[in-house]
């Protein structure tokens, strides 16, 4: 198994039950394809920024990847998401925000 196999494996199996969709990254996690150019962006960065970096900052790196856009998802996409792939990549955050309002509903 390659590192890139190894990796999307590891970013799938990310614990499922704690998804927030106010969070890009959460919202990344879920949409992105082993086979797009999103994932092979990010599989550069990871091997070449994170792997490479001084091991003190490697978990600050991470965080910031998992979590410093805090909900600017405008941002983590002009960051992070393939420009053929944003529009994918928004219509899937509405749906799931969509899905999550009405799963909220008491009527």
């Amino acid at each position: 198994m390659c590192i890139d196999d190894k990796l999307y494996e590891v970013v799938k199996n990310i614990d499922m039950r704690k998804v927030d969709f106010r969070q890009p990254a959460d919202v990344w996690r879920i949409w992105v394809k082993e086979d797009s150019e999103t994932w092979s962006k990010f599989t550069f960065w990871y091997v070449n920024d994170f792997l490479t970096s001084a091991v003190n900052n490697r978990e600050e790196l991470l965080w910031y990847y998992f979590s410093g856009y805090k909900d600017d998802h405008e941002a983590f996409a002009n960051d992070w998401i393939a420009e053929n792939e944003k529009h994918d990549f928004f219509l899937f955050y509405a749906e799931k925000v969509w899905e999550e309002s009405v799963e909220n509903i008491t009527v």
